[in-house]
C-alpha cells in the first residue's frame, strides 16, 4: 500500500467518524457552550470541522489530526448536553461494542 493509499484511507475513515459525532448534535442544542472563556459553541466547533473536511488534495497529516481532537471536543460537549455519544475508537457509555 502506498503512502497515498494509506492517507486516504485514513482520511475516509475519520470522515466517517467525524460525520457520526457531528450527526448526534441536537438541533436545539447548537449554541451550547461550555462555561470556560475560551471556548466556541458546539455550531462554531461544527463550523471548524465543515472548513477543515473541505480542504482536498493538500491536506497533510497534520489537518486529520487537528480533526480528530477536534471531534473529540464535540464528544464532550455531546456529553455536557445529554447527547448521545458513539463510539470513536473504543466503545462510549452509549454505544458499546458487542
Amino acid at each position: 500500500m502506498t503512502e497515498k493509499d494509506m492517507f486516504l484511507n485514513t482520511w475516509q475513515r475519520e470522515f466517517a467518524t467525524t460525520f457520526k459525532i457531528l450527526k448526534q448534535l441536537p438541533p436545539d442544542k447548537a449554541n451550547f457552550k461550555p462555561a470556560a472563556d475560551k471556548t466556541k459553541s458546539a455550531k462554531d466547533l461544527a463550523t471548524m470541522f465543515i472548513a477543515e473536511l473541505g480542504v482536498a488534495d493538500g491536506v497533510v497529516k497534520g489537518k486529520v489530526m487537528d480533526s480528530v481532537h477536534h471531534r473529540g471536543q464535540f464528544s464532550v460537549y455531546l456529553r455536557l448536553v445529554g447527547a448521545k455519544v458513539p463510539s470513536i475508537y473504543g466503545p462510549s457509555g452509549d454505544e458499546p461494542w458487542t
